[in-house]
């Protein structure tokens, strides 16, 4: 089986969110004996030179603006075709990302958690998955009961009016300046600082951004989060502000899982099977220090970071190196300070936390139960299951089934 993965995004800015999702791409494709051919075009260029026709089926991440929305429909009926990431809000597309809105609402509850009641936004663009966060970021509030002040969200885009769907009404994002340049940005950063009335904490729809905000308020002598909150929201780590890595708070995208779950829907759907439209993964909060009041700037304690990195990293495939090689450690060195920390070894502290959150998925979703594996980091179905069943007793079809009936078994 021939799968091509085709993208367009525009710059190197789009490499830190597609690395993960290749991967699992790949990953999942071998499983399967599938190869994939990465293509970098416009949607409307692989349509014209009939490049699709070497493929049996596309996993795509685009920019979908109007036009391309269309482009996507004409595609779509020439091949089996899985968007991810970027969501084409076509109502007959298949769809596999993040739950974006659901992202928000854990920074904005966590941030009611520690205190803070005035909450603003801080957006760059317009692309779908920001205006997804920022239509989260007004339920959240909603459901909170906090206040929402247009003076609180911060944008670049002019005068853009962005169709809110729960008043039913125009919403006007208001404009400082354009943020794609650094100088541009940092000018929208001094109108957050200038502000006579600051929100006391911003939830930022780009992580990097919130990074480099980060940095230009400790020139200003701001102190985060002392005089002003922040978190980010799509779990990309910066490379250029390489200090605050580590401390802020922000919502973890398993992509690695996006991309094993779209191949095999795109396998199911070549195979003429039916199921979910549109598969979202869940987000997992990763709380830093850039929104903690009770610990404020200080440090926090080396198990309470470890349990926090894990957290953020336990729907990795390769979940172990990656948090030994966080915290500069060699696997076995770090596998025995683990134990000593936390008085279990990291193999069953992992297992453990990946079957309480598939229990947690299966009783409060209806995402299908591939989904649920892929979104708790175990690709192989036998093993889960076998462990799933010791934990609990029961499969997980028979797990949820209980739960609805609420004689959920006890694990």
């Amino acid at each position: 089986m021939n799968l091509c993965f085709l993208t367009s995004l525009p710059s190197t800015a789009s490499l830190p969110s597609l690395i993960d999702l290749i991967r699992g791409v790949i990953d999942e494709a071998d499983a399967n004996a599938a190869t994939v051919t990465l293509i970098d075009t416009a949607v409307d260029d692989f349509i014209r030179e009939r490049t699709y026709r070497a493929f049996d089926g596309v996993i795509i991440v685009m920019h979908w603006h109007a036009m391309e929305r269309t482009v996507f429909r004409r595609l779509a009926a020439r091949i089996p075709l899985v968007s991810t990431l970027i969501d084409s809000r076509d109502p007959n597309g298949l769809y596999v990302g993040a739950a974006e809105e659901d992202a928000v609402s854990l920074i904005v509850r966590h941030l009611c958690d520690e205190g803070y009641t005035r909450i603003g936004l801080f957006t760059l663009g317009m692309m779908e998955p920001v205006l997804a966060r920022y239509r989260g970021f007004r339920r959240a509030l909603d459901a909170n009961k906090l206040p929402f002040e247009e003076r609180w969200v911060f944008s670049d885009v002019p005068l853009y009016e962005h169709y809110h769907p729960l008043s039913g009404t125009f919403h006007r994002l208001p404009a400082v300046h354009p943020g794609w340049r650094h100088k541009d940005r940092e000018r929208l950063f001094q109108a957050v600082i200038a502000a006579k009335s600051p929100p006391e904490a911003i939830v930022f729809t780009n992580d990097p951004v919130a990074y480099h905000f980060w940095e230009f308020a400790s020139g200003e002598r701001v102190r985060i989060p002392r005089d002003i909150a922040i978190a980010g929201t799509d779990g990309v780590r910066s490379y250029r502000h390489d200090r605050e890595r580590n401390s802020l708070t922000t919502v973890k995208q398993n992509r690695y899982g996006i991309g094993r779950t779209a191949v095999r829907k795109l396998i199911e759907t070549i195979a003429g099977k039916n199921g979910e439209r549109k598969i979202l993964l869940p987000p997992r909060l990763v709380i830093g220090a850039s929104t903690s009041r009770a610990s404020g700037s200080s440090i926090i304690s080396e198990r309470e970071r470890i349990a926090n990195f894990i957290h953020s990293e336990y729907a990795n495939r390769d979940a172990l190196a990656s948090i030994a090689e966080r915290f500069g450690m060699k696997r076995k060195y770090f596998s025995k300070r683990f134990r000593t920390l936390f008085g279990a070894s990291i193999t069953a502290y992992l297992t453990d936390l990946r079957l309480r959150k598939a229990a947690f998925l299966l009783e409060h979703s209806s995402d299908a139960v591939s989904a649920v594996l892929a979104g708790i980091g175990y690709f192989q179905h036998q093993r889960f299951y076998a462990h799933f069943k010791r934990r609990f007793g029961c499969t997980p079809e028979a797990f949820r089934e209980h739960a609805r009936n609420r004689t959920m078994p006890k694990g």
